[in-house]
């Protein structure tokens, strides 16, 4: 099998191994076990209200959240010790008392900070899960199991989609969208999952034009540019991936300039609109956090970033990397040590293999404006949880999480891609890809293997 028909296979694989592993981890990871899982089944069951967006609830405090059922609460009471704790399991008495719980209609307004201020587009499929499980009168659990299944199914195609239209990207692009993360992100009730194959979307339409060597049509335009603006709004910082297009080979050039400006904008609005009318702090009064004193702190130390910045890398460095691989659960459910490794070792192949030279004069500025956005979007995740989620004129920066940097990666690929392989045809270069495709290609199975052994041992195997 040459190059050529690996990367022809990429796509069929990956919609097999992912509906796999993502329905088995959708029907066996025990309900609401997904990280923040419960705040992300309230964001999905305000949108079967129809309601698109999020509101200021009065608790304790003023906190964004809306309106939610009941007994979606009462059905994480027999799983709610799990979390945090590996030597409890779920066992038949959780799921007994759990499918005794049914939607009975009572309804109250309640807190979800952490994703009531997320536009309603990427929990469209596990909403109509949720929709579609109150409408057949079935228990809460089930509805759930339903909803997950419903966002796997949608993750799985629109990645098939991005990998049918990627360009010699496409390996690169295989193996990110099937780390054990990635999976994990798309069969729980999370907006993540979602996000991230659109990510993958619309950088297939730009590969595919860097490919090809040729400018992009109309509808590619509005295919990917949709796809920037959808992600720009559920998190800002990623609005920055829209700046791509400025270097961008379209049709008309001022395309390239509305595709921006619109990601750009699109991304800005929603955040302040949500700013005005559903955002509120994300942790309580006197938790020592303060994003305005926060901001004058950096701005009366500006050079605080720097130590700021190194310390955050040295003491996260090694968390990042599992995250970004595959913490399953609430990251507390971690892989075996040695395929963290084979995982590391096995990106930079798929990053060769997918690496490419040659470009047209129009498309020449994308592989370093690419790298550059990946790096200052980089910065501004942490930058927006330096802010939010940090105590002032903390030394280094806490919240971020590995699978953050999955749609970054995602980017990388149009960082590596070209019109023609790195290595020139021959018998030991064609030796080369060969092995390098057949390693990518057959490690999602070692990860499905791994994957559903660590969730039945950790939930369910005294």
């Amino acid at each position: 099998m040459g190059l050529g028909s690996i990367r022809r296979a990429c796509p069929y694989l990956f919609l097999l191994l992912c509906l796999a592993s993502a329905l088995f981890q959708a029907w066996n990871l025990p309900p609401f076990q997904g990280a923040d899982e419960l705040a992300h089944a309230y964001r999905a069951d305000m949108t079967t209200f129809g309601l698109l967006s999020g509101e200021r609830v009065q608790r304790k405090n003023l906190v964004a959240g809306g309106p939610t059922d009941v007994s979606l609460f009462e059905a994480t009471g027999p799983f709610d010790s799990i979390r945090f704790h590996l030597e409890q399991k779920a066992d038949a008495a959780d799921y007994d008392a759990a499918a005794k719980i049914v939607w009975d209609g009572r309804t109250t307004r309640t807190g979800y900070p952490g994703s009531a201020i997320y536009p309603p587009f990427f929990y469209m499929p596990s909403a109509a899960g949720m929709a579609l499980g109150k409408l057949l009168d079935w228990p809460v659990v089930q509805s759930i199991y339903l909803a997950r299944a419903a966002s796997a199914l949608v993750c799985a195609l629109v990645g098939f989609a991005a990998l049918m239209i990627a360009g010699r990207s496409r390996l690169w692009m295989f193996t990110v969208l099937l780390l054990p993360m990635s999976v994990a992100l798309y069969a729980t009730l999370t907006n993540d999952g979602l996000m991230i194959v659109t990510t993958a979307l619309g950088c297939a339409v730009i590969s595919r034009g860097m490919h090809e060597g040729r400018p992009l049509r109309r509808d590619e335009v509005i295919w990917a540019t949709a796809c920037f603006a959808l992600v720009g709004m559920t998190k800002l910082p990623y609005a920055l991936l829209g700046l791509v297009f400025l270097v961008s080979d379209t049709e008309r050039p001022r395309w390239r300039h509305v595709a921006a400006a619109t990601v750009l904008g699109t991304s800005f609005l929603w955040t302040l609109w949500t700013a005005l009318a559903v955002q509120t702090a994300l942790t309580p009064p006197g938790s020592g956090i303060n994003p305005g004193l926060q901001l004058h702190w950096l701005l009366a130390h500006p050079w605080a970033v720097l130590p700021i910045a190194a310390e955050t890398l040295t003491k996260n460095i090694h968390p990042y990397a599992n995250m970004f691989v595959g913490v399953l659960g609430w990251l507390d459910t971690f892989l075996p040590a040695a395929y963290y490794y084979a995982a590391w070792m096995l990106l930079p192949v798929a990053l060769l293999a997918a690496v490419s030279r040659g470009h047209a004069p129009a498309w020449r500025g994308v592989p370093i404006v690419a790298a550059l956005i990946v790096l200052a979007t980089f910065a501004a995740i942490h930058g927006a949880l330096y802010l939010s989620w940090n105590v002032v004129a903390a030394t280094y920066v806490q919240g971020v999480q590995g699978r953050y940097f999955l749609p970054l990666a995602l980017l990388v690929g149009l960082v590596v891609e070209g019109e023609r392989p790195l290595l020139p045809p021959g018998r030991w270069s064609d030796l080369a890809y060969r092995a390098a495709g057949a390693v990518v290609l057959a490690f999602p199975l070692v990860s499905l293997l791994v994957v559903e052994h660590t969730i039945v041992v950790r939930y369910y195997l005294d």
